[in-house]
């Protein structure tokens, strides 16, 4: 037992010292605080670039999206118009179409300012953001050219229909 008590006895320098030691460095060190602060100011400066760069995709997307259902939806209605025609012809220089319907009803399709119109009964729009529309006749098929815009999207597609010519 003695030698116990003698051997703590010896021992207890060396673990004050420690004791000392291991309370001096209980926490971080201003420059350890500094660094791990920077390298979590990296990393959220990463992510919320990232997070920027998917909103300006998902709005470039969202833009692109619209100008095709614009155009595919008068894409379908001229097609329906024009598929139950009796008569059509481009007038005013091809900027205009006017059709002749199976009930003597005449239909006209045409842009005014932004605006892409169907003018029969009534006249109503059938989309927005409209940059330019043309019509040509080419044999016995109408050639269509429609363009929209939004922002900085840009779609023009061209296509040809040919009408039945219901008599």
């Amino acid at each position: 037992m003695t030698e116990i008590i003698g051997l703590c006895l010896n021992c207890r320098p060396w673990c004050e010292r420690m004791t000392k030691i291991m309370r001096d460095e209980c926490g971080n060190t201003l420059v350890e605080f500094l660094l791990s602060l920077a390298l979590d100011a990296v990393i959220i400066a990463i992510l919320l670039g990232i997070f920027h760069m998917v909103c300006i995709s998902s709005v470039q997307k969202q833009a692109q999206m619209d100008l095709h259902d614009s155009a595919r939806s008068s894409l379908r209605m001229i097609e329906y118009d024009l598929l139950g025609a009796k008569k059509f012809e481009v007038i005013s220089g091809g900027y205009i179409l006017k059709l002749i319907n199976s009930e003597n009803e005449t239909v006209l399709y045409y842009m005014e300012g932004e605006q892409f119109y169907r003018y029969g009964a009534v006249k109503s729009p059938i989309a927005e953001n409209a940059d330019s529309i043309k019509f040509q006749i080419k044999g016995n098929m109408l050639e269509m050219s429609l363009s929209f815009y939004r922002g900085s999207e840009y779609y023009k597609f061209v296509t040809a229909i040919t009408p039945r010519l219901n008599t």
